[in-house]
């Protein structure tokens, strides 16, 4: 069937022949754009808004979010990981982001838990680790974390990490020192590893209000800290309410938002093969070979061993002492014409026998 529309519709992103609504790179900007500039230009106008904010309008309250040192327990401690942690009393787990895990050079078994959020039950795909511990920056009062959860990241940012600078204002805190690293928050400590949270000297203020501060055996964890902003811009609110033609702007982005869901969710319907919304999940072949290596995995005398992963457990390895001999052959006639290669073999294979890589067979 011919088309006669003279009025096709054209990208206002790319300038292709399809709905701009269809580009969703466009929506992505589009939203960030209004909130960032329409606010600061339509909505942040004085004596024309009131923001009711469950964060409230004093500024932001920094968390329980102390600089350790993670690490496997039956490692050396040099091989520890510098990362934020977040002291949550009212979790009753431990968390650890998938970015940590991979930098300990961990896995862990991998499930599918229901976890409680809010009072309400939350289906996550995580890996359960266990033998990883937790200790101050300088490496003492080490405690171990019975299990620990994998999570993409932790539900809180940097810039809830209290600073020296916020003590600045309360004289009975200019005893806590707060030291800073270059890190993300990549574990929070729930109320399941009590020791954490056990205090050797608390710090509090003249009246209830003030801020106070708990040193534990991992450092010292200030709460409390509300800081005064002005800039109202980067207020975290909930839900706004605005007076006259700015609701207007606020009902467009949040139409626009709600458009962009509805959309995806079309996709998804008439697209099932190729959900917008797919994660990469491991194949059949991969899961076995997790499996494989799970079930055979030991650490023996400093080294990790595990079995090779063959598709069928009953193969049997043919005698190829022969092939190895002339193997072997080979190589020792490429040492006599090349005096280099032989020179580099050699260092090579000094270096990881030294090094504790490799170890030379008994004669016996």
């Amino acid at each position: 069937m011919k088309c006669d529309c003279k009025r096709k519709l054209i990208c206002d992103t790319c300038r292709f022949r399809h709905p701009t609504v269809m580009h969703y790179d466009k929506w992505k900007k589009e939203n960030k754009d209004k909130v960032s500039t329409g606010i600061q230009t339509n909505l942040i106008t004085e004596n024309q808004q009131r923001i009711q904010s469950h964060a409230g309008a004093g500024g932001q309250c920094t968390l329980g979010i102390i600089p350790v040192i993670v690490r496997v327990k039956h490692r050396k401690a040099s091989c520890g990981i510098k990362t934020y942690a977040f002291m949550d009393p009212g979790s009753t787990v431990n968390f650890i982001t998938k970015s940590l895990m991979d930098k300990l050079g961990v896995s862990g078994r991998k499930e599918r838990r229901t976890l409680e959020t809010m009072g309400k039950p939350l289906d996550i795909d995580t890996h359960i680790l266990t033998g990883l511990e937790i200790c101050s920056l300088d490496g003492s009062n080490p405690g171990e974390l019975v299990t620990v959860f994998s999570k993409d990241e932790m539900p809180v940012s940097k810039s809830h990490i209290p600073t020296q600078a916020d003590l600045k204002e309360w004289p009975h805190l200019h005893q806590v020192y707060l030291p800073q690293i270059e890190a993300d928050i990549g574990m929070l400590i729930g109320n399941v590893t009590p020791g954490a949270y056990t205090p050797i000297e608390v710090v509090t203020g003249p009246d209830k209000n003030c801020p106070h501060a708990v040193k534990t055996g991992l450092g010292w964890i200030v709460w409390g800290i509300v800081r005064c902003s002005t800039d109202r811009n980067h207020e975290v609110c909930n839900f706004a309410v605005e007076r006259d033609k700015d609701q207007m702007v606020v009902s467009k982005i949040v139409e626009a938002q709600n458009l962009e869901d509805l959309f995806r969710k079309y996709i998804n319907t008439d697209f099932p093969e190729k959900t917008i919304d797919d994660k990469r999940e491991p194949s059949l072949e991969d899961k076995k070979f997790e499996e494989s290596v799970k079930k055979s995995i030991l650490y023996s005398d400093g080294h990790y061993t595990i079995n090779l992963p063959f598709r069928r457990k009953e193969i049997q390895l043919p005698n190829n002492s022969e092939v190895a001999l002339a193997r072997l052959n080979g190589i020792k006639k490429k040492f006599k014409l090349n005096q280099t290669f032989y020179e580099d073999y050699c260092k090579f294979m000094n270096d990881i026998l030294s090094n504790g890589y490799a170890e030379e067979v008994p004669s016996s």
